[in-house]
């Protein structure tokens, strides 16, 4: 599921649905972190691809694509789309 292991503080949980599976981005921490995968944010409702940044005490909640692949890491800053 994951390409990394999440930063510490951060909870990934997949939950398999009839038509598709969903990922849920937990961050309890105070650091943000960008995520990066294939599939679709439900609740900023634009792509993940090129990253959705969860700040610290934010989610995600993310409707995978058919092969998806995830990383959850600390943002450097790098022009990662907020859920601010």
């Amino acid at each position: 599921m994951l390409g990394t292991t999440p930063p510490a503080g951060v909870e990934v949980v997949r939950r398999r649905g009839a038509e598709h599976d969903y990922l849920f981005v937990l961050n309890h921490g105070a650091t943000d972190v960008t995520v990066r995968g294939d599939g679709y944010d439900l609740v900023g409702d634009r792509p993940t691809v090129e990253g959705v940044l969860v700040p610290g005490g934010g989610y995600l909640v993310a409707r995978e694509s058919t092969a998806p692949r995830w990383t959850v890491t600390v943002d450097e800053g790098e022009g990662a789309d907020g859920l601010r």
